[in-house]
């Protein structure tokens, strides 16, 4: 597509979750120190920037659009972009609070995969700025219950008035021309005649382990059932227990249908697993911002 910039991994949940009353100065701050904001990997500690922002009616969006414009010119090549896409799944835990800041400044697609290849996929990759851990560090029970929690939060946003364009992994594997027009039109965006080279796309280094395939000229089908050799049948009865209902709403057939009250003892019986593994992860995450904070007590910020 023409005029699109596509995003590395990027966090910007500070952005539009204040409860803990930080300032726009912190929450820039916050975003910015992210590995991957700055392509020289450096970080501008002060974001200066931000201090001249109200915590208004406007603030938020504001504050949201000062950091991609950072991000943009560290990044972008010199281009200016009609269409920025941000590439974070977890953003759809706040669609409804980022659609009510942004308004029409803001549409979603929502890429939605088997949960059953979701959770085999993150069950065996690891983290890559936490690599102690694999990305499903709660286990099969948690990563199922953050699938439905996505669906869950987008059909909220939807019906709080966002634009939310749905695309199914499985359509755009099988058929990636059409999907990406579908986007395409969606993002008001034309189509090149050709695609960029996908060494083009700049992957950090920290996550080209997890994106090897990013880079591939080659589109990988195998991986639509990939999950029914590397995801045990314990972790399928649980997923397909807890998202069983939404599953079949996408097009994705439950190997087994179960009465609501077995699902609702397959879910209870991985609870004790998924409580150790959840203590074992909030640790290692204290003791790893400990060691963080240690480390960068000892460098100097420069003045704002």
């Amino acid at each position: 597509m023409d005029d699109v910039i596509v995003t590395t991994e990027l966090n910007f949940d500070p952005v539009f979750n204040r409860g803990r009353g930080n300032s726009p100065q912190q929450v820039a701050r916050r975003v910015a120190s992210q590995p991957n904001f700055r392509s020289d990997g450096q970080v501008d500690d002060g974001q200066s920037w931000a201090v001249d922002l109200t915590p208004d009616g406007t603030g938020t969006a504001r504050l949201f659009s000062g950091l991609v414009d950072r991000w943009l010119k560290a990044h972008a090549r010199g281009a200016h972009p009609a269409c920025v896409i941000i590439k974070n799944g977890s953003h759809a835990r706040y669609a409804a609070e980022i659609h009510r800041a942004l308004g029409s400044q803001v549409q979603f697609i929502f890429l939605v995969r088997d949960p059953r290849s979701v959770v085999a996929s993150k069950l065996r990759t690891r983290r890559p700025y936490a690599p102690w851990e694999v990305m499903a560090w709660g286990g099969s029970l948690v990563a199922a219950l953050r699938w439905r929690s996505y669906a869950y939060n987008m059909a909220r946003a939807r019906a709080a008035g966002a634009q939310v364009l749905e695309v199914r992994y499985e359509d755009f594997i099988k058929h990636p021309a059409a999907v990406i027009e579908r986007i395409a039109h969606f993002c008001g965006c034309s189509l090149r005649d050709a695609a960029l080279p996908a060494t083009w796309y700049e992957v950090p280094a920290a996550e080209r382990t997890i994106h090897t395939r990013a880079t591939s000229e080659e589109i990988n089908a195998a991986r639509l059932s990939e999950w029914t050799t590397t995801l045990t049948p314990r972790d399928t009865r649980i997923v397909e227990a807890l998202c069983g209902s939404e599953m079949e709403q996408w097009g994705y057939v439950p190997t087994t249908h179960r009465r609501r009250l077995t699902r609702t003892l397959i879910c209870a019986a991985a609870l004790p697993q998924a409580t150790g593994l959840v203590i074992t992860h909030l640790v290692r995450g204290a003791l790893g911002r400990h060691r963080n904070n240690r480390r960068d007590s000892g460098r100097p910020r420069p003045e704002n």
